[in-house]
This record gives structure tokens, C-alpha cells and sequence, in this order.
């Protein structure tokens, strides 16, 4: 905890540069935020904030699909189909609780 308490702030904003980073180079930024994702999650020991975090590494590794095998269109439709999927589930599911509430 005590490594993390003092290069947490840095890591922030390393994620923040890869993600302004993102369109310009993307087969850089994709990986580097993955690993930065899942040290935060390490220090938080898992997710720390719930369903937003599951969204965003359900997103990356669905970019991480679309970007290690660009010129294969059946790979990129699965990264696609992985991550409509996921997010129509989640808020699918969000929607019924809400309506259950």
C-alpha cells in the first residue's frame, strides 16, 4: 500500500495521458492503460468501483482484440460483439433493478 500511496498520483496520470493519447496511437496506448488498469486494481485489491471498472477492462480488451489482429475481420467483429454484449447486458440489467427498486 505504502508504494502505491506514493506513486498513485503518477499513475493517474499516466492513464490520462495514454487515454489523450488513444487516437493518435492506439496499439501504445491500449496495452499501457490495461497494465495501469490492473495495478490500480491491484492497489484497490479488485474493483473498486464496481460496474463502471468491469465496463472499462471489458472495453480494452475488446480494443486489445480489434487491434492485435487489425487485418482479421472475424477477430475484430468478436471484439465488437464482446463489448456490445457487455454493455447491453449491463445496462439491461441496471435497468431491470432499477425498475425493480
Amino acid at each position: 500500500d505504502h508504494l502505491y500511496e506514493r506513486n498513485f498520483k503518477f499513475l493517474i496520470l499516466v492513464q490520462i495521458i495514454l487515454a489523450l493519447g488513444l487516437p493518435i496511437i492506439p496499439k501504445i496506448a491500449i496495452p499501457f492503460l490495461v497494465i495501469t488498469y490492473l495495478l490500480i486494481a491491484l492497489r484497490f485489491r479488485g474493483n473498486f468501483n464496481g460496474g463502471s471498472d468491469a465496463m472499462t477492462m471489458a472495453t480494452l480488451l475488446s480494443l486489445i482484440l480489434i487491434f492485435i489482429f487489425p487485418s482479421q475481420g472475424l477477430i475484430n467483429s468478436i471484439g465488437f460483439y464482446l463489448l456490445s454484449f457487455h454493455c447491453t447486458l449491463s445496462y439491461f440489467m441496471a435497468g431491470i433493478v432499477k425498475l425493480k427498486n
